[in-house]
């Protein structure tokens, strides 16, 4: 990418992150208003996106994507949105792209509600705006319950196939204690098309909304949540059922998962 502004040219230079905190880009680099159309040409730039993970230019879409939340950049809503579609392989998009939408605020809502409904190329795409919406919720608590009505819809007509969304999503209604929901988590649950691993069972949901004291039955072990989902899989090669949406799951750069599910991280606990 070339640029002619010492800020954008620094935030090229800036390399993988120290950690998890964010560090304040806009005292620290004295980004403003003014260089939001330049921080969007970085999020979106393909060329940069494609970099190889050891270069420090392959960073900068994340650091721009922070400095535009801090920055409350509304107009870099649509933009973010549409880089869901190529970003959701990297590893940072599924851990921080939320977190600029919460500081971005409610505007964001609507589009966003929009592109969980979109027909997808892989189930984190519409997850990315599931995490992206729940933390406007947890942010902005004023508007929880609008959010919570939009997942309420979802579920009315969900896709079935997406276990992993599914999951994401009890997660976060969990999350939000969301006890006006529990009657669309039983019916993911009775659909059977909520990932275990990523949301817990129904009972765990019911316990954790306050339906349910107790469990009924013993929790199952990692181990056992994997020969259920197998032979799930098995089942629904047998018996294929057609998904409201189109689902062609690409596989990413990431580990596989250190909790020894043999899911990549970036589908298990890199999602919580």
């Amino acid at each position: 990418m070339i640029t002619n502004n010492p800020k954008i040219k620094a935030l090229l230079n800036i390399g993988p992150p120290k950690d998890f905190d964010w560090p304040d880009y806009v005292a620290q680099y004295g980004f403003n208003q003014d260089d939001i159309p330049e921080l969007i040409q970085v999020l979106t730039d393909e060329s940069l996106n494609l970099e190889d993970e050891n270069s420090s230019l392959s960073w900068a879409p994340l650091h721009a994507c922070r400095t535009l939340g801090q920055l409350q950049a509304e107009r870099a809503v649509m933009p973010l949105l549409h880089s869901f579609d190529f970003l959701y392989i990297q590893d940072w998009a599924l851990s921080e792209i939320h977190r600029a939408f919460a500081m971005i605020g409610p505007v964001a809502i609507a589009p966003l509600a929009r592109k969980l409904q979109e027909p997808a190329e892989d189930e984190l795409i519409p997850a990315l705006a599931i995490k992206a919406l729940a933390a406007i919720a947890v942010a902005q608590p004023a508007h929880k319950d609008q959010v919570v009505e939009i997942f309420r819809e979802y579920m009315e007509f969900p896709n079935r196939a997406a276990k992993v969304l599914n999951g994401i999503l009890v997660a976060r209604l969990l999350e939000l204690n969301a006890t006006q929901a529990i009657d669309g988590i039983r019916r993911l649950y009775a659909h059977n098309c909520v990932d275990l691993i990523c949301g817990g069972d129904l009972e765990d949901a019911e316990i954790s909304l306050g339906f349910r004291k107790e469990r009924s039955t013993p929790r199952l072990s990692i181990e056992e949540l994997l020969d259920l989902e197998e032979y799930g899989a098995q089942r629904q090669q047998e018996e294929p059922e057609p998904p409201p949406l189109p689902i062609n799951r690409k596989i990413g750069r990431n580990d596989p998962c250190v909790c020894g599910s043999g899911n990549k991280y970036k589908k298990c606990c890199g999602m919580s």
